[in-house]
Order: structure tokens, then C-alpha cells, then sequence
């Protein structure tokens, strides 16, 4: 029932991940990226709340991710989509199946709208735009999101195209936050 309204690239590449035997080192890795990857990681951002140089940052950064967190949720009901271990009736490979939906991907949604929000403001400042250091934490930020967007995938847990959904939408949210915010600072 669920295989005839997956898209032919979702069925290809989760078979892929799923064809052979899973590697117990990789799903070490895969798993510690997913947890990387969790909402538990926005506490991160309490401690800079205490100091008035990080504090508008961190706040403006967990608007976003409670922002987006509520529209994953919603869009999860709406569109209802199962997970891959339901669908195949397979054990995820960590952590255990979840009971929620699939699309989209929270973890990816929310991985991605950090590497967009500091890319955005990393490489914001003309000035400082030609320092290497700030294209490399962007790059870095960007294949963190990306490896772990590929660890639900790995796992199980996720469809390709529902990481593909989450990074979109945690792309432009995270972009639109840090472009706010920065031109609130340019103003004052």
C-alpha cells in the first residue's frame, strides 16, 4: 500500500543503505551523528544566553528552532507519511523505531537550519568575508548537517526525501533568522 505513493528515488537509495549487512562501526558512527543531530542539542545554547555579547544569537537561533520544530510537527500530521521501517516491516537500525511520522526529517530540519544560520553570519561581514577560516566552518557546518541528514537514512528512520525536506526547510529558516537578525545589528 505505502510502496505505490514513495518516490522511485526513495525506494533506490534506502535499498542501497539496506541492501547489505550493516556495518557495526558505521552504525556507531551513524547513531552518534543522529545524536549529534537531536533537539536535546538546542541546551547548547542556554549558557550563551548569559553573556550579552552571545545572548541575542542563542535567542534568535532557538526562536528558529522551536519555530521549526512546530512546523516539522505540523507538517508530519498533515502529510502522515509513514517511516521506512514501518513501510518494510524492518527494525531501525538504533534507538528504535519511532512512533511519529516521516516527512520531514526534524533532525535534518534542524541541522541544517544551524549551518545555514551560521554560515549566514559567518560570511555576513564583507569586510571579513575573504578570512578562510569563516568558508571553512560554513563547508564544515554544511557536511555536519549533511552527515548526519544521511544517518536517518542509514538507520532507517528516514525516507530520502524527507532529510531532502528537512534541509530545505531548515536551509531557509535558518537563512532567513540570520539575515533578521543581522539586520537588526546593522541598524543599532
Amino acid at each position: 500500500m505505502y510502496l505505490v505513493s514513495l518516490p522511485a528515488i526513495d525506494l533506490r537509495v534506502y535499498s542501497v543503505c539496506h541492501g547489505a549487512v550493516p556495518d557495526s562501526a558505521l552504525t556507531l558512527v551513524m547513531a552518534t551523528l543522529t545524536l549529534i543531530g537531536s533537539g536535546w542539542t538546542m541546551l547548547l545554547l542556554v549558557p550563551l544566553t548569559a553573556f550579552e555579547a552571545t545572548r541575542a544569537v542563542a535567542l534568535s537561533m532557538a526562536k528558529a528552532g522551536l519555530l521549526a520544530a512546530a512546523l516539522v510537527f505540523v507538517l508530519k500530521i498533515i502529510v502522515r507519511r509513514p517511516r521506512p521501517c514501518a513501510v518494510f516491516g524492518t527494525p531501525a537500525l538504533w534507538g528504535g523505531t519511532p512512533l511519529d511520522y516521516s516527512f520531514p526529517s526534524g533532525h535534518s530540519t534542524g541541522a541544517f537550519l544551524f549551518a545555514a544560520y551560521v554560515t549566514v553570519l559567518c560570511l555576513r561581514d564583507p569586510a571579513k568575508r575573504r578570512e578562510s577560516w569563516r568558508w571553512a566552518f560554513a563547508a564544515g557546518a554544511f557536511a555536519l548537517a549533511g552527515a548526519i541528514a544521511f544517518s536517518r537514512v542509514y538507520l532507517g528512520v528516514h525516507f530520502p526525501t524527507d532529510v531532502l525536506a528537512g534541509a530545505v526547510l531548515g536551509t531557509t529558516m535558518g537563512a532567513a533568522f540570520a539575515v533578521r537578525l543581522a539586520r537588526r545589528r546593522e541598524r543599532y
